[in-house]
């Protein structure tokens, strides 16, 4: 091939096993598809020197030459001269060359923003990854902004496969540490249907909406606020906001779930994830956090007393059980 005309780039193991179209779709997403299309048929885009056709799956190790001429249409970084602020690697719960585990603080924004958490953990991993024309990293579930907590990210196409295989297959719990208004000391199970309302931003009891369920455990009372831990079997959004409401038990200054505190601000924390099926990403079966007294005043208030490592310990044996 010659050089002067076409680049060349390796397949590695991200973006091996894909169709070639796909592949050039994600690499070139300024091109026109027609004119993608037309590329693979004239050869202006070949494998191994040669031709082949549009639905050729990619092998690792093929040499993937393109011309040159179609380069410009290569995504423009739009973020290389925004200020993006260094992830905070004392945050970093697990990482290996497939995921990465990270306990986001509250107030930080999953993606959307100039310096959103997606943002920062692509910064530290650019360097890390292995070369790649269509894979990209980036979260595998999400928390809300207000939310802090485990979230997963993929650092490999393996990684980010794999981990959704396990959620489809229901293999990873997780439980969450949350402060609701009220004194409670049975465990409850919430089971609901829920829609999305778009006008209102909120989660509701819909019947036909898509099913929910929770697992409410309370821990420890103080006042008129219970801390409990809530394991959550399906992901709705806003799903554990919605079903403490609507069972009369919402987020303590929950404002917009309907909670009646004279709190602004709710605690809620990805406190564990446990994975249940064994897999070849993963070195460990269950990731927790520790309580931080100082993740929200809420939580310092209830814990204020001599009984804080009782109930620590209470936790962690909740965290942990199966």
């Amino acid at each position: 091939m010659d050089n002067n005309k076409y680049k060349l780039f390796n397949i590695g193991s991200n973006d091996a096993l894909k169709r070639i179209d796909n592949v050039i779709r994600k690499f070139l997403p300024n091109m026109p598809l027609k004119s993608i299309f037309k590329g693979i048929r004239s050869g202006d885009i070949r494998v191994n020197s040669k031709k082949v056709k549009q639905n050729y799956r990619l092998q690792e190790g093929d040499e993937l030459w393109i011309y040159k001429m179609f380069l410009p249409h290569i995504k423009n970084n739009q973020e290389i001269n925004k200020k993006i602020d260094n992830l905070d690697k004392n945050r970093i719960i697990f990482e290996n060359e497939d995921i990465l585990i990270y306990n986001k603080p509250s107030g930080l924004l999953m993606h959307g923003s100039d310096n959103s958490l997606e943002l920062q953990v692509n910064e530290y991993l650019k360097d890390k990854i292995i070369e790649t024309l269509s894979f990209s990293t980036g979260p595998l579930h999400r928390l809300d902004r207000n939310t802090q907590g485990l979230v997963v990210f993929s650092v490999s196409l393996k990684g980010a496969r794999t981990f959704t295989m396990l959620i489809q297959n229901r293999s990873i719990r997780k439980k969450y540490i949350a402060i609701v208004d009220g004194r409670y000391n049975k465990k409850e199970i919430w089971e609901d249907r829920l829609s999305r309302d778009e006008k209102s931003l909120k989660t509701l009891k819909d019947t036909n909406g898509k099913y929910a369920k929770s697992i409410f455990t309370p821990i420890y009372s103080y006042k008129n606020m219970t801390l409990a831990v809530i394991e959550i079997e399906t992901g709705r959004t806003h799903q554990i906001r919605a079903h403490a409401s609507i069972h009369n038990r919402p987020l303590t200054g929950d404002k917009k779930y309907g909670s009646q505190s004279g709190y602004n601000s709710y605690f809620l924390s990805a406190a564990s994830l446990t994975f249940t099926q064994k897999s070849d990403i993963l070195t460990e079966k269950t990731f927790t956090i520790p309580l931080d007294l100082k993740a929200h005043p809420i939580l310092k208030e209830l814990l204020n007393s001599n009984n804080i490592q009782v109930v620590k310990d209470l936790i962690k044996r909740e965290l942990n059980s199966l």
